[in-house]
């Protein structure tokens, strides 16, 4: 895994590297703390590259395009399977809702 160079990549915050990321509704970026929750859990085995400053966390436009493109580039990506919901728990969701 990559390192970030915080002299040679221009490094943002979690804030500023969502803004970049559009989200599912068109025009709205992702939140933060899907950000966040990339560089401590990460997508498929790959997170997000970051670097804690004075108590703050930053990653980079760099790290960024690098874990967009890991995820894209990876064999879990092109073989990726839905597991389906069984009724029976799709019925017990419902019910602990109140929609059932």
């Amino acid at each position: 895994m990559a390192s970030i160079d915080f002299e040679q990549e221009v490094l943002i915050t979690l804030a500023a590297a969502a803004r970049k990321v559009p989200g599912r509704v068109p025009g709205k970026p992702v939140h933060t703390a899907t950000l966040a929750r990339w560089a401590t859990r990460g997508v498929n085995g790959r997170q997000l590259e970051t670097l804690k400053i004075g108590g703050r966390l930053f990653t980079s436009v760099e790290a960024l395009s690098r874990f967009v493109s890991a995820l894209n580039t990876s064999p879990q990506h092109e073989n990726h399977e839905v597991r389906p919901t069984s009724r029976k728990t799709t019925r017990r969701s419902l019910v602990r809702k109140g929609l059932a």
